[in-house]
């Protein structure tokens, strides 16, 4: 949509947008049901938490991506705030839970000890999900708000709002983005902190 693409690629890649549905979801079923009976680990496992919320935020992205491509959805949100809060919703909500975990998991097994401090990591977790959810949630909203904007016109068919009169609506916008993104790197802080400690405990005898 809004691209010098020929119709019929388009109603192709929609399809095999939303194709994409099936599969993914497959998978976050698959470890929504590993948990099956072990819900309560969600309170005292750290690191359950980081794989559930990551595998949570994959299915969420993975239906977010594909509606995009329906027509009626691009031809409002394309170009807008609303692409890139969906993209960081993948790379902060999704890839970097399941990453984090992983190093968490991973540093206990070549140190051969626990983490550091599971308080920390709970905090780092906490962190990075509001930081996460202001800063995406946030976006979304603007994306809607810019497309508005862009597509208002006049009784006489005229524009409605200028193209700056839609940059200073997001100032609002970026403004609790940016606090999303300093509670985010606080997070990020606080684990590359407790990987560090992890590595300098001394072997316990």
């Amino acid at each position: 949509m809004l691209t010098p693409v020929p119709e019929w690629i388009q109603t192709v890649a929609l399809a095999f947008s939303l194709f994409l549905i099936a599969p993914s979801w497959a998978s976050v079923i698959n470890g929504f049901y590993t948990m099956n009976g072990n819900w309560e680990k969600m309170k005292s496992n750290y690191l359950v938490k980081f794989f559930i919320l990551g595998i949570t935020f994959y299915g969420l992205q993975t239906i977010q991506g594909p509606t995009q491509a329906i027509r009626a959805l691009s031809g409002h949100l394309h170009y807008t705030e609303y692409i890139p809060g969906h993209v960081h919703m993948g790379t902060m909500g999704w890839v970097t839970m399941v990453i984090t975990a992983s190093m968490y998991f991973m540093m206990a097994k070549i140190y051969d000890r626990g983490i550091h401090s599971v308080k920390l990591a709970n905090v780092h977790f906490w962190l990075i999900l509001v930081g996460q959810l202001l800063f995406t949630v946030t976006l979304w909203i603007a994306g809607i708000v810019q497309g508005a904007m862009w597509k208002a016109t006049n009784p006489d068919g005229s524009l409605m709002y200028t193209f700056l009169d839609s940059v200073t609506a997001m100032y609002p916008y970026w403004t609790v983005r940016l606090v999303g993104g300093l509670l985010y790197f606080a997070g990020i802080a606080i684990f590359a902190y407790n990987l560090y400690m992890t590595s300098r405990k001394p072997q316990a005898v």
